[in-house]
């Protein structure tokens, strides 16, 4: 097959998985008599695995998703009790997945879920099955104590579980014109190409990568086992290079790599290899040197996300890059405002802000109930105090909204007036916000 009808068919299936969601998000009410959601159970994997190919990979190719979201599916990644799936007649016939990830935002994370794997087959579509899962697994979160869901992309019929757009991200398109080539032949680079269980590594490849990312960025950013699933997924290119007691890497990507829907603006038609840089850390000089052996052997260009506060090779990157675009982030859900504000203490740390002030801040839902946080300021930084109610009438300095302008206000890309309402209290707030949401670009779900 050529590799241009490899993609047509890449993007049928793409198109058809997302119909299947599509026509799922129709349903209504609560699962019909028979059905029961429940959390799944490890004895489940194979089963979820099933009903997944059979909605996202039309059951033509045995293994695809597992291997391509190997860090999701793996036998030893598999977290059955962050699933839900629907059971009718002793057979799984829906499935949800919500996974707990580290959400990297500059020199600090924090946990968060993600949303993967929504599926029904298609027998059983329309029965309510869809929403009966998606509700099982916000609630599940909840008793979690997570802050935070991400979606990838921006589906935005899932608003009515509580989603919203979740800003936007940096973007470089980076070319070979000014990333001169150093020269190397292909045996001077170690090259490890993810194709799911059968991946081979050299010797100590995965603790190389994280040494790497202790010495030049000042922190790992995964365990050992997370970062040997991450580059395992098939369409994942991880290559090593190292000179002078010096050590650069980069992971990356093309059409068919492990994201169809990352953030990343469509690559041009018959480009080569390699058009998505997932990730790059290392020493700067020898990262750029690599970036330059990589656009010899790959399209000749390369498109990569960077993260909200720019480091010594990022700034590097956006000197040398031909030009800039912005990603939507995709969509989140806010479950605890207390608990999401909080894990942003490390923020402001590295930027306190110059006024002083106090706000109490109340998200409501249209569903009934609010959260509402106390949130005070000064130049020694920032504190936050769950509220056990919201303060009763609109008087004082009070600023309310709902999910939506939280989410707006918090994360972009509106101003904080303009998502909370024009008054002197939202105005305060503008300092603060809006923060950094980076959804990791591997860890995505």
């Amino acid at each position: 097959m050529h590799w241009g009808d490899e993609r047509k068919r890449e993007r049928s299936l793409r198109t058809a998985g997302r119909n299947d969601e599509a026509r799922s998000e129709q349903e209504g009410g609560g699962p019909p008599f028979g059905v029961e959601i429940r959390r799944a159970s490890a004895g489940d994997r194979e089963a979820i695995l099933e009903v997944v190919e059979t909605c996202f990979a039309g059951g033509q190719s045995s293994g695809r998703i597992e291997e391509r979201f190997w860090h999701v599916y793996a036998p030893d990644r598999f977290d059955p009790a962050s699933w839900q799936v629907a059971e009718a007649g002793g057979r799984i016939v829906a499935a949800a997945g919500f996974p707990t990830i580290d959400l990297n935002v500059g020199s600090f994370s924090f946990r968060c879920a993600g949303v993967t794997g929504v599926c029904t087959l298609p027998e059983w579509r329309g029965r309510g099955l869809m929403s009966a899962l998606l509700k099982a697994g916000m609630d599940d979160i909840d008793r979690r104590g997570l802050p935070l869901s991400l979606l990838k992309g921006m589906r935005h019929r899932y608003r009515r579980f509580g989603f919203e757009d979740g800003g936007c991200r940096l973007g470089l398109v980076l070319h070979r014109k000014r990333f001169p080539d150093p020269g190397w032949n292909d045996e001077q680079v170690v090259h490890v190409a993810g194709i799911g269980a059968s991946t081979q590594f050299p010797p100590g490849f995965c603790e190389g990568l994280l040494a790497v990312q202790k010495r030049y960025l000042g922190r790992a950013l995964r365990s050992p086992s997370d970062q040997r699933a991450m580059i395992s997924r098939r369409g994942v290119h991880t290559l090593w290079v190292e000179r002078d007691g010096h050590a650069a890497y980069a992971l990356v990507g093309g059409a068919t790599g492990p994201h169809l829907d990352d953030g990343f603006p469509p690559a041009e038609e018959g480009g080569g290899t390699w058009s998505k840089l997932y990730e790059v850390a290392g020493d700067s000089r020898l990262a750029l040197e690599l970036l330059g052996f990589l656009m010899r052997k790959g399209s000749g260009s390369l498109q990569v996300l960077v993260s909200p506060r720019l480091n010594a090779l990022e700034r590097r990157l956006w000197e040398r890059a031909e030009r800039q675009f912005l990603s939507p982030a995709g969509m989140i859900r806010i479950h605890d405002l207390a608990a999401l504000l909080g894990a942003y203490t490390p923020w402001w740390k590295e930027r306190p802000p110059s006024g002083a002030d106090s706000l109490a801040m109340v998200m409501e839902d249209p569903e009934g109930g609010a959260q509402a946080v106390e949130i005070a300021w000064d130049q020694r930084g920032v504190r936050i105090r769950r509220l056990e109610a919201p303060p009763a009438g609109a008087e004082g300095k009070v600023v309310r909204g709902d999910r939506w302008n939280w989410a707006q206000a918090l994360f972009g890309p509106l101003d904080v007036e303009a998502a909370l309402g024009p008054s002197p209290h939202a105005r305060r707030l503008r300092e603060l916000f809006p923060l950094p949401f980076w959804p990791p670009r591997l860890e995505q779900v």
